[in-house]
């Protein structure tokens, strides 16, 4: 007896398959990549709508340049002075990502003028920098920066970061680590340097609580620390010993 070991019967011609198999045959053909890679692609982010809110002529036009040379911001052009809005074209409060501003005549006590605020200046002081941090601006720059700083400083404060110069970084970490003092003569903290600068406005312990949202009891506590870190017997010998140094009145 013979066994087969493979089928050697001939495959039938096409024309002889049944139609149900015919019918179903599978269709090949060669498809460009185009199609391999399917209709989907990636769009490119948006770009960054960017004002600038500087005084200096000079200033404002290195600002406003380096933005329009930024691939993935677009310059809003934005009058150098006022609240934004009033000066400006119709509607531009919506029309702006973020605000770009010099720290000349910037008033703090304010706060930004737009949710995403970087301030760029030629130089910070301890104070400003917690001060400008804590009252919601998004960013601190200064001008002796690298030009490319600026981009990434903007996209970072539009994601919900902040942005704080790298020169500025170990000073910022410094005062935190001395509980948000400044540094200076007599190792003043932020609140005591505030309330000294209420006292020389002639302000009492009431009116400066009422400024700085603290109770008179935590206002009294703050100028008693001053008075005994700066050896004055009283507030008003304890103003004249800041001015000396030159501690009182940054903030009027």
């Amino acid at each position: 007896m013979t066994y087969r070991t493979h089928n050697t019967t001939p495959p039938l011609p096409a024309r002889d398959l049944p139609r149900d198999l015919l019918r179903h045959r599978p269709r090949h053909r060669w498809r460009g990549a185009a199609e391999e890679r399917g209709p989907w692609t990636l769009a490119a982010p948006a770009a960054v709508r960017v004002g600038v809110r500087e005084q200096a002529p000079l200033a404002r036009a290195g600002l406003e340049a380096l933005i329009a040379a930024a691939p993935s911001l677009e310059l809003v052009p934005l009058s150098p002075l006022g609240p934004l809005g009033p000066l400006d074209p119709p509607g531009v409060e919506g029309k702006v990502d973020a605000l770009v501003v010099g720290i000349g005549g910037l008033d703090l006590a304010d706060g930004p003028d737009h949710p995403v605020t970087i301030v760029v200046a030629p130089a910070f002081t301890d104070a400003q920098v917690f001060d400008l941090l804590r009252a919601g601006f998004a960013g601190l720059l200064l001008h002796g920066s690298a030009p490319d700083l600026l981009e990434p400083a903007v996209r970072s404060a539009v994601g919900g970061g902040r942005f704080v110069d790298p020169h500025l970084v170990p000073r910022l970490v410094a005062m935190a680590a001395r509980g948000g003092r400044t540094g200076g003569p007599g190792e003043l903290t932020i609140q005591e340097l505030r309330v000294l600068g209420l006292v020389a406005r002639g302000l009492t312990n009431r009116q400066i609580g009422g400024e700085l949202g603290l109770s008179p009891h935590t206002v009294k506590a703050h100028l008693h620390g001053a008075m005994g870190k700066l050896g004055a017997a009283d507030r008003h010998q304890a103003v004249e010993q800041a001015r000396a140094r030159g501690l009182a009145g940054w903030d009027e």
